[in-house]
């Protein structure tokens, strides 16, 4: 336990209680602390907010659920929504943040994070600034869809948690989240986590990626694995999307593929 408490470089005085009735609060875990660096950036981690410095004025973003396996886009940011987490290839140029799901179970999860080089577990933290982008990071899912009572869960008192100031002019702040604000599951019928759109209010988040429900055609593709299948039938391969934030805003690189 004291090795993984020096590599994930968290404190661990006054550790929170993470136990809860039937799931793990896992956004309350201890984040990570200190200065670190990536390549050319440099990481300032405070008080559950992530700094990036060394970015540019326009910056890519590659979104993908788990599970994390294989190579990395070529990108400044790459964000895993959910497990399995293993180590992305040596020489990848992507920060790579990750953030638990509702299916992963928190002892499973802090330990491939510990091993996995070159990821930062992003599931404690509140903010990530990255020039004209800011991450919300929202890990684990409604209480009724968490896959055990060792996995991530968020009830409905955590949104107090997420009680930010509005981003500067020309930044935009996006929810990357397991669960969906609002989605459409199966038969078009609304899927959305109610938990998650009061976080995004008082977060004062716009555009969201997210990972489930898998049905919705906006949840993010796995990055490796079977295929996804949309609530219309829909078949589409596992890979990344890339978006790209600049003082203009925060738009898709690229069209969705074509399903089969």
């Amino acid at each position: 336990m004291i090795a993984v408490a020096l590599l994930a470089g968290c404190s661990c005085e006054e550790e929170p209680e993470l136990s809860g009735e039937g799931h793990v609060r896992c956004h309350l875990a201890p984040p990570p602390e200190g200065e670190r660096t990536h390549g050319s950036l440099r990481l300032d981690f405070d008080a559950r907010t992530l700094a990036i410095e060394g970015l540019g004025d326009v910056v890519r973003v590659a979104v993908a659920a788990g599970p994390l396996e294989g190579e990395v886009p070529d990108a400044e940011l790459a964000v895993v929504l959910g497990g399995p987490i293993t180590a992305p290839p040596r020489g990848t140029r992507a920060l790579v943040l990750a953030i638990a799901g509702g299916a992963d179970e928190w002892a499973a999860w802090t330990a491939a994070l510990a091993a996995a080089e070159g990821v930062v577990d992003a599931t404690g933290l509140r903010l990530v600034r990255a020039g004209p982008v800011e991450l919300v990071p929202v890990p684990g899912a409604p209480l009724r869809y968490t896959a055990s009572n060792e996995a991530c869960g968020l009830e409905d008192s955590a949104p107090a948690a997420w009680t930010l100031a509005a981003p500067p002019r020309g930044v935009t702040r996006v929810l990357a989240a397991w669960a969906a604000p609002e989605a459409r599951g199966l038969l078009g019928l609304p899927a959305g986590a109610p938990v998650v759109a009061r976080i995004r209010e008082r977060a004062h988040a716009g555009p969201s990626v997210f990972a489930w429900p898998r049905e919705d055609p906006e949840a993010a593709r796995p990055a490796s694995g079977p295929w996804a299948v949309r609530a219309d039938g829909a078949r589409e391969p596992p890979g990344w999307t890339l978006y790209e934030a600049s003082a203009a805003g925060w738009r898709r690189l690229e069209p969705p593929r074509a399903r089969r």
